[in-house]
């Protein structure tokens, strides 16, 4: 992978020899900055570079314009300094890489929940998957599901260490009221899996939200009950 690296002389283009390093975490991680400064993401145009493909993962970063890209594309658009690439050797492994970062937009965590409301859903959670992750909505089969998730992956007393995943705290959070809809989270904590959306859809500055991962429902008093009905579990 290819990358612009944006530092205080101006910045620089890179390399790596690996491309798993944008992941789940987001683009953000890799340049070190906070997901926060990064406003949207798209997969690029190809970029032919003396016969070869480069796939890019553009990236618009805050404050923070890319000049040389516009350079390098020589079509006369200024805009494309609007945004940071990320070359990729493989259209796949940009799409992958897409796929991955997207959900840590804020936007895009807005439009699922917005949609998820529209349609009548009582429960939204966020989901850490395999390969992607993001926020969904649920039925009763799917809310059912999770909190069985819950329950299976909470500790217990005597076991030696924590495993990743496994859930370490769990709390009644703060209601969440979302284009006027109340939105009240069960928190869970799990082992080593921040959720980094969180902390952008509570808009209030505390990145130590991202250590929760949210089970959202329209009901006060349905999250309070499954909230003491599933505490118990936790070691």
């Amino acid at each position: 992978m290819i990358y612009f690296h944006h530092d205080s002389s101006g910045g620089r283009f890179e390399h790596c020899h690996g491309e798993t390093e944008i992941g789940a975490a987001g683009v953000g991680i890799h340049l070190g900055c906070r997901i926060g400064n990064i406003s949207d993401i798209r997969a690029g145009e190809v970029f032919v570079f003396e016969g070869r493909e480069l796939w890019p993962l553009d990236v618009f970063f805050v404050g923070a314009p890319c000049h040389p890209y516009s350079l390098l594309r020589q079509n006369g658009l200024i805009d494309d300094a609007d945004f940071t690439p990320y070359f990729f050797m493989s259209k796949d492994k940009r799409d992958q890489a897409l796929s991955a970062s997207r959900p840590f937009l804020l936007e895009e965590s807005q439009r699922i929940i917005r949609e998820s409301l529209h349609g009548g859903a009582n429960f939204i959670y966020y989901h850490h998957g395999e390969t992607t992750d993001g926020f969904r909505s649920g039925d009763n089969k799917t809310y059912k599901r999770q909190m069985g998730v819950i329950k299976k992956n909470c500790t217990r007393s005597g076991e030696c260490g924590v495993a990743f995943g496994e859930v370490t705290d769990m709390n009644a959070g703060e209601v969440l009221v979302f284009e006027g809809h109340e939105l009240w989270p069960l928190e869970v904590t799990f082992a080593g899996r921040p959720c980094g959306p969180y902390a952008l859809l509570r808009q209030n500055g505390r990145m130590e939200d991202a250590d929760w991962t949210p089970y959202f429902f329209t009901s006060k008093h349905m999250r309070d009950e499954v909230f003491n009905a599933i505490r118990r579990y936790l070691s």
